[in-house]
């Protein structure tokens, strides 16, 4: 039995999709960093954020002294001190929130390669990912230099040859009709030569089936490629940054201008509306003060009556 760890909500609210790590090993590490198991790139995450491990009972998890810490249903943590968890339970990092089951049977754990691909797509729907472009193939030498083969979203598969079909059409007469096929699933994008016999060159390296990686470079044929991954480096380029306090916890763009707009103006109550008890004690306050100035006022008018009259009887004698 495993653990699923699902991502629900990021900094622009609700995802529109969960993306489930499914985990059967001892200590799950979360955070920033490319050897986290489950990467959150954003800068609200620490690198090496919290872990969730394998307790006698159950699982438990510690953060890690973590700039802006980790809460579980709303507690925050206190730093290197575990807390159990139970099915269900909400874990809050930065600007994200995982839920937490255990028993869970999956026919596949997570792997590394799956982690990069989900960290990625979590990348492009942050705001400093959200207008990236897709990877793509780029032809740097040959009749096609300067186009791209753009990779859809998962699942696709595009097909690389010299025949009118292709997704990508190289006139390389050293390349067959169909000659390679791109795949793009859950686990990111994948190469393979589709006759075994007409291996792939990749980076120096004769292959015939390949995950790709942000700057490997092809050969087909006589046809030169680059593969590029744009989120893959702006990813890296987080790595190392200085943290960052999260503008609200996992608030969509509209809930959070309000709260944002209900802390920067201030609160003004209509005219008729009922005082609360805060204020009614200052008003309550207010009338008796205004009370006892006029029982001294008073007071003061009997005085200097009585002195007047007192000095007027002095003058008579």
């Amino acid at each position: 039995m495993g653990v699923r760890l699902s991502i629900r909500s990021g900094e622009n609210g609700p995802l529109p999709e969960e993306l489930h790590y499914d985990f059967d090993q001892e200590r799950i590490a979360i955070g920033r960093g490319p050897g986290a198991d489950v990467r959150i790139p954003h800068l609200s995450i620490s690198d090496a954020h919290a872990t969730v491990r394998s307790e006698q009972d159950g699982y438990a998890i510690v953060d890690h002294g973590s700039t802006n810490g980790t809460r579980v249903n709303g507690v925050a943590l206190t730093a290197q001190r575990k807390k159990k968890l139970a099915d269900g339970d909400v874990i809050e990092i930065g600007a994200y929130a995982l839920r937490f089951q255990s028993g869970v049977v999956s026919a596949r754990p997570t792997t590394a390669e799956r982690t990069a691909e989900l960290a990625r797509r979590l990348f492009r729907r942050s705001r400093a990912g959200e207008r990236l472009p897709g990877p793509h193939l780029a032809v740097l030498t040959g009749p096609q230099t300067g186009h791209a083969l753009s990779i859809p979203a998962p699942p696709c598969k595009l097909l690389i040859g010299t025949a009118a079909g292709c997704q990508l059409v190289l006139p390389d007469a050293a390349l067959r009709a169909e000659h390679a096929e791109v795949v793009r699933d859950l686990d990111g994008v994948l190469i393979r030569a589709l006759e075994p016999s007409a291996p792939l060159t990749i980076n120096g390296r004769s292959v015939v089936e390949r995950r790709l990686r942000d700057n490997d470079e092809l050969v087909l044929g006589a046809t030169r490629l680059l593969f590029e991954e744009p989120a893959e480096e702006s990813m890296d380029a987080l790595t190392g940054e200085p943290d960052v306090a999260p503008l609200g916890p996992s608030l969509s763009p509209t809930d959070r201008a309000t709260a944002e707009l209900a802390v920067s103006a201030p609160a003004s109550a209509p005219t008729n509306a009922e005082p609360q008890p805060a204020q009614r004690s200052t008003q309550a306050a207010q009338r008796g003060f205004d009370a006892d100035l006029l029982v001294y006022a008073l007071a003061l008018v009997v005085i200097a009556a009585s002195v007047a009259g007192l000095l007027a009887l002095l003058r008579a004698q």
